[in-house]
């Protein structure tokens, strides 16, 4: 039993469950209010959010965790690889490899998103001129909002 609560695993799937089961069954406490107003700062470069509601301030805060965390985390493993291998020619092959499969599952990726659009045909039944005159009536209304505040 003990061995089960040191289970990263468990603690996971008993939160995506308890997560599951309070939105589904007490979904307002989502929107119960945490902050007075939206947070925004800049902090290493980052920018970090925090919403007023509860959902809002815990997905905020879980995102702006990841995002400072994940080039800390590439910049060491790329390097600490490298450091590993030790002979540059195998770096260079390493790289090669890797800079190869990086261009086929591209091409591959390319390939798939030009014939799933060919099949489905996105965008067919819009009409071009409806979008003209909605993309100029947005335009006219973003031009008589002011904008101020704190871009530092």
């Amino acid at each position: 039993m003990k061995k089960l609560f040191t289970n990263l695993t468990f603690w996971v799937l008993l939160a995506i469950t308890a997560g599951i089961l309070v939105g589904h069954f007490i979904p307002e406490f989502a929107k119960y209010p945490v902050l007075d107003e939206t947070f925004k700062r800049k902090i290493l470069g980052q920018e970090i959010k925090f919403g007023n509601t509860l959902s809002e301030f815990l997905g905020d805060c879980f995102i702006d965790i990841v995002k400072m965390f994940i080039n800390p985390i590439i910049f060491l493993t790329i390097t600490l690889g490298i450091v590993g291998m030790g002979d540059l020619k195998k770096v260079g092959r390493v790289g090669g490899k890797a800079l190869l499969y990086f261009e086929v599952v591209t091409t591959f990726a390319l390939l798939i998103g030009i014939v799933v659009a060919l099949v489905i045909h996105p965008g067919r039944g819009v009409d071009p001129n409806a979008v003209k005159v909605a993309i100029s009536q947005n335009m006219s209304k973003a031009a008589n909002h002011s904008v101020s505040g704190n871009f530092a």
